[in-house]
């Protein structure tokens, strides 16, 4: 009896997201992981509180049009985009049960 072959694929390989374990040599200890936001909405509220709570860093995240002010005498928690990210990155998921150890180990993936 033959052996059937396979169908010849071609292309960049599977299109799945967050599946796959880190390349050889990364330094990482932890696999690649998706946050799931949309089963943990206290996740997305806590981004919220933090925006409600610091007007400043909205200006900072959604502000387009000319320089930026903030009259209302708060101080951004970051001078960019980056910086207030990582901000309300370490509010969320410092102590989150689910991610804490990989907020510590690779804080500047979140």
């Amino acid at each position: 009896m033959e052996q059937m072959q396979g169908p010849v694929t071609r292309g960049r390989g599977s299109k799945t997201r967050g599946t796959r374990s880190p390349a050889a040599g990364s330094g990482s200890d932890h696999a690649k992981f998706q946050i799931q936001w949309l089963s943990a909405p206290f996740r997305t509220q806590k981004v919220i509180d933090h925006l409600c709570d610091h007007p400043a860093d909205c200006q900072i995240l959604f502000y387009s049009d000319g320089k930026q002010s903030h009259t209302d005498g708060d101080c951004p928690s970051g001078k960019d985009k980056v910086s207030v990210c990582a901000v309300i990155a370490k509010y969320v998921f410092k102590d989150n049960d689910e991610y804490a150890d990989y907020y510590v180990a690779e804080p500047d993936k979140f």
